[in-house]
């Protein structure tokens, strides 16, 4: 039986954007050569996903308890956000004859 050709499964591309390159060369060789079922890379593959997210995902479930914190967060990254982009948009509006509507 000849070697299966791994880079068309889609199992396979997700692996190589979280393994290590010597943990997927040997998934390489071991798809290519050990028959293992897809169960198998799909289970490596989630493993490998909630090593990567697991505090981001830790810290999402920690920010859901406090809806009030992290409203205070965006509207004081929105008024940064204002005080930057106002004075450009005026420049933009005097550029191209428009009033500014303040």
């Amino acid at each position: 039986e000849a070697p299966k050709d791994p880079s068309g499964a889609p199992v396979y591309a997700l692996l190589k954007l979280f393994a290590a390159p010597e943990e997927m060369a040997e998934i390489d060789r071991s798809f290519r050569e050990d028959g293992k079922g897809y169960g198998h890379y799909k289970q490596r593959l989630a493993e490998l996903f909630f090593e990567k997210f697991g505090d981001a995902r830790a810290k999402r479930r920690e920010l859901e308890k406090d809806p009030a914190a992290v409203e205070a967060v965006l509207a004081k990254g929105a008024e940064r956000a204002r005080a930057v982009a106002g004075p450009v948009l005026d420049r933009v509006r005097s550029a191209v004859g428009i009033r500014a509507v303040r």
